[in-house]
């Protein structure tokens, strides 16, 4: 009776085992977070910089978001993610916020965002070192309007 009970568990176990295994995801989503020119922006290491907020819509009117973090020159990439619709919005980063994108992801996608950034700093001639080791450096910082009046 023991061995019975046993194989029938077995054959069960196994059968269940094929019916709860699904594809692994097989859509890539990659690109930029650029300013107006084009020229990516630099970001501080770490979670705590800008991230990719993603909300799969095909599946519910009330999604779960999940996060992507960029790398530190404003690209991204996730080689692992479920072909479907999504809602893609850069989120917490150094620019004003922006409204989401729709996008169709199946296969390999490339998905640039543009934004306007709070501050542009740029070199204001070239870094010099004094015969004391002593570096002098000239910048600028130049606060950008925001995209949308009253913010």
């Amino acid at each position: 009776m023991k061995n019975i009970i046993f194989y029938t568990l077995l054959v069960l176990f196994a059968y269940s085992c094929s019916k709860d295994n699904y594809d692994s995801p097989d859509a890539s989503v990659q690109g930029i977070l650029a300013d107006a020119s084009g020229t990516g922006l630099q970001l501080e290491q770490g979670s705590s910089s800008a991230r990719i907020k993603m909300e799969e819509v095909s599946w519910s009117s009330n999604p779960i978001p999940f996060y992507l973090n960029f790398k530190l020159d404003g690209t991204y990439i996730n080689t692992k993610v479920f072909a479907a619709r999504y809602a893609i919005t850069p989120v917490e980063g150094p620019f004003y916020p922006t409204t989401s994108d729709t996008i169709e992801l199946s296969g390999t996608i490339t998905h640039d965002f543009k934004v306007t950034p709070y501050l542009n700093v740029s070199w204001v001639g070239t870094p010099t070192v004094d015969a004391n080791k002593m570096v002098t450096a000239k910048f600028k910082f130049t606060r950008n309007a925001s995209p949308v009046a009253g913010v």
